[in-house]
């Protein structure tokens, strides 16, 4: 078996191991036919190899956790804990590599990753406040509640109560008082000389690899949302449809085009005039049938050769 890992303690394999173990149980409690076939396909490995790595017969190296990690969009706090089990090579040009999205310019370091070419106290804790503001730019894209709240400060009689905000959304108190609290740290909302909650109206963007992760884990939440909505209010308050249909792939662009404009549509009609509630529209166009389907004898071979991790 051929060791793939640069300069990773056992610790580290058995961290990384035990995240994928967790997250593939978590998957067979809520979906009894999850497969391991399934959790390799998710990861872009095969399951033979899949297989090895959770019983502990395979290493994996940095860049490999590095990859696996973004697929399974984790937290970035949670994959920078996984990381520091996994020191990266100290390269001459004091330059280290990551998984992260380079920036461009001289010296400049992604401090949100665990890589540093220093021990030094003061290089870890210069790192701290990156990572905190990329957790909160994380839990605003990925947990609904914080756009939903800004949109209900929209709504006739609001009132900046955490109890009332927390009710009128249908989460708890804690949860509510944090997101007001992240909304006010990353500019998006402000208190006015009577302590009311109102939004500032900017637009806020983050880094690429932050608001990949995030939106991942914001699909499945919408996707839970819509299942609650769907149990929770009859047909007059809430609108499912869906159609299936043999299609040409090369026409999804210009597909995803249309879709972009109908919810350009959609929020024109619907956000003028007496605002009342919130709603969300999610709008999902997914294949059916596999894009990755091969046949036995060559997913067999394929799985044969599958040996490097990295």
């Amino acid at each position: 078996m051929r060791d793939t890992s640069i300069n990773t303690g056992a610790d580290g394999q058995m961290v990384f191991k035990m995240k994928l173990v967790e997250i593939f149980s978590e998957a067979q409690n809520k979906n009894s036919s999850y497969s391991l076939r399934a959790f390799a396909r998710r990861l872009a490995v095969s399951p033979s190899a899949l297989s090895e790595i959770l019983n502990g017969k395979r290493r994996v190296s940095r860049k490999f956790v590095q990859k696996t990690l973004v697929r399974l969009a984790l937290p970035p706090n949670e994959s920078f804990n996984i990381l520091e089990h996994f020191p990266s090579v100290v390269c001459s040009n004091s330059n280290s590599k990551n998984g992260h999205s380079s920036s461009k310019g001289k010296n400049k370091r992604d401090s949100t990753n665990s890589n540093s070419n220093s021990d030094s106290d003061s290089e870890t804790r210069s790192s701290i406040p990156s990572l905190e503001l990329a957790m909160d730019q994380y839990h605003l894209i990925s947990e609904w509640y914080h756009f939903a709240i800004l949109s209900l400060a929209e709504i006739e009689n609001f009132r900046s109560d955490v109890k009332w905000i927390a009710s009128r959304l249908g989460i708890k108190i804690p949860e509510a008082k944090a997101a007001i609290n992240r909304l006010l740290k990353l500019g998006l909302i402000k208190e006015d000389e009577k302590g009311n909650l109102i939004s500032t109206g900017i637009q806020y963007k983050t880094t690429d690899e932050v608001a990949n992760l995030a939106i991942r884990r914001a699909h499945v939440r919408n996707l839970e949302l819509a299942q609650n909505s769907l149990e929770k209010y009859g047909v007059s308050e809430r609108d499912f449809t869906s159609r299936t249909f043999a299609i040409d792939v090369s026409k999804l662009p210009e597909a995803k085009k249309l879709i972009r404009k109908f919810r350009e549509d959609m929020s024109n009609l619907l956000e003028v005039g007496n605002k009342t509630e919130v709603y969300t529209v999610c709008i999902n166009l997914f294949p059916l049938s596999d894009l990755h389907f091969k046949e036995e004898k060559e997913q067999e071979e394929e799985e044969k050769e599958s040996s490097i991790l990295s």
